[in-house]
């Protein structure tokens, strides 16, 4: 205790033998610091918080909605079309939607097969393909979220959701993260509500690089090549890809939607992983020297060095 009370006294008879400064002050004496010690330097923190934030990922969630429709379009078309001898047969709807003619029906004949409700099973298998990169490869965006898709560093996208009954088996399917109960999100909203659901399953996600502006002027210019593009990469036949785009073109939707909350929650979890930052000072070192203008740095250290 004796001890103790000395060494108090000591330190405050230092302190105030140390001239009082303010912000602003010339220096009168020099300042050294007489022990090592390091501080927390909340700015630059803050400011490498703020760049992983910057740089965290975009995430989308694929519009299951927009993408089953879709699929079960084109799949059935060529069945649709499978009896019909002339045009004014087709449905106005199909015929208005894929932009069909007298020579279409001939080319979606083929894919059409023999009996059944099914198409060929290649047709099935382009479908698919199709799909799956309208909203993991190459995704249809609106122009004003094309914009910011194009602005940032990182995207991500989620498989598209659909809901299920609460204890029902999913089934299984191609895309067998495709199942996780949730909704679909939009800007300002949220991609990561649960479905009636009982459980919830973690979601893979897939980076994105390039997407397809819908841009209203340019649908059947840019758009549409691209989509094509995109339908041949899939595996169908140049003229079957024209009419499978088409059915884009005359009814341009986006295929993935902003999740706001998975975006939210990357970018807390980049924050979070920045350590903190902090400043050592070594025992020797000049605080503020003998003619300086004392600043709110200098008054914060020579606090810390006391």
């Amino acid at each position: 205790m004796v001890l103790a009370a000395c060494a108090i006294t000591l330190i405050v008879a230092w302190g105030r033998t140390q001239p009082r400064v303010w912000v602003g002050q010339v220096a009168t004496d020099s300042l050294v610091n007489l022990r090592s010690f390091s501080v927390l330097d909340i700015p630059e923190t803050e400011r490498r918080q703020a760049e992983a934030r910057r740089i965290a990922p975009r995430y989308y969630r694929a519009d299951a909605t927009v993408l089953d429709e879709l699929r079960a379009k084109i799949a059935g078309l060529p069945v649709a079309v499978r009896s019909v001898l002339v045009l004014d047969d087709v449905d106005p709807e199909l015929q208005e939607r894929f932009e069909l003619t007298d020579a279409s029906l001939s080319i979606l004949q083929r894919y059409a097969g023999t009996e059944g409700p099914d198409p060929t099973a290649s047709w099935r298998e382009w479908t698919e393909e199709f799909i799956r990169a309208l909203w993991r490869d190459e995704p249809l965006l609106e122009p004003q979220e094309f914009q910011k898709f194009s602005t940032v560093a990182s995207r991500m996208v989620m498989p598209p959701i659909r809901p299920r009954p609460a204890n029902a088996t999913p089934a299984p399917t191609e895309d067998a993260a495709a199942i996780e109960p949730a909704a679909d999100a939009t800007e300002g909203g949220s991609g990561d509500e649960a479905a009636t659901t009982d459980r919830t399953e973690p979601v893979e996600s897939f980076e994105l690089t390039r997407a397809i502006d819908l841009v209203a002027d340019d649908l059947r210019g840019s758009v549409r090549s691209s989509v094509v593009r995109v339908a041949r990469f899939a595996g169908f036949p140049r003229d079957a890809a024209e009419i499978v785009a088409a059915a884009i073109v005359t009814r341009p939707a986006p295929t993935i939607l902003f999740a706001q909350d998975a975006t939210l929650e990357a970018a807390d979890l980049a924050a979070a992983r920045i350590a903190a930052v902090e400043v050592t000072h070594p025992a020797g070192e000049v605080i503020y020297a003998r003619g300086d203008v004392i600043t709110p740095p200098d008054i914060e250290t020579a606090a810390q060095a006391l």
